[in-house]
């Protein structure tokens, strides 16, 4: 509950300059947007942190959403509250397909756990992925990490036979270290 009132805090204090000169309609839809964007971000916040520390966090990043929309049209700042909305959506989905690819090159799955995590991750992906297609200029913008998301997970599920970018350039240095 603590970080629903840090969150409503942030919330109250950049709310209007993103959503200034919005219709009512772009405000209301960039208002909800925002809240997630916010709620993800203190979420990302260490809770080990000292309440210091995490209250120079939680300036900071209503200082960071301020700075990088004080300066754009109205348009521009829906954008950018958009594609942070799913950036931050994907941007752990990333690290945590490529975490379970190495784990999996490391050891195998003998028990199916990392299978199921890709599996999860995969389900995401694509809700996120079927939302961003009505968005051609975001989700051309995703695409590449999509793809390596969706190509992590299949190596896992697929049993190593196909790898991603990024696993692959693992698996190409590994090889020449073994020649």
């Amino acid at each position: 509950m603590m970080n629903e009132s840090i969150v409503n805090t942030i919330f109250n204090a950049v709310k209007y300059e993103v959503t200034t000169l919005m219709t009512s309609h772009e405000r209301q839809k960039t208002l909800s947007l925002l809240r997630d964007v916010i709620r993800r971000r203190v979420e990302l916040v260490d809770e080990s942190d000292s309440p210091q520390m995490k209250g120079r966090i939680f300036n900071e990043i209503a200082r960071d959403i301020r700075a990088k929309t004080e300066s754009l049209n109205p348009e521009q700042r829906q954008q950018f509250v958009l594609k942070e909305h799913f950036r931050l959506r994907i941007s752990p989905l990333d690290h945590q397909a490529f975490t379970i690819a190495k784990a999996y090159h490391k050891q195998g799955d003998v028990q199916g756990h990392l299978r199921h995590q890709a599996e999860q991750i995969l389900s995401a992906i694509d809700e996120i992925t079927t939302e961003l297609k009505s968005i051609p200029r975001l989700y051309n913008r995703f695409a590449h990490i999509i793809s390596e998301i969706i190509m992590d997970c299949q190596y896992v599920i697929g049993g190593g036979k196909v790898a991603s970018l990024r696993m692959g350039r693992i698996l190409s240095k590994e090889s020449k270290l073994r020649v």
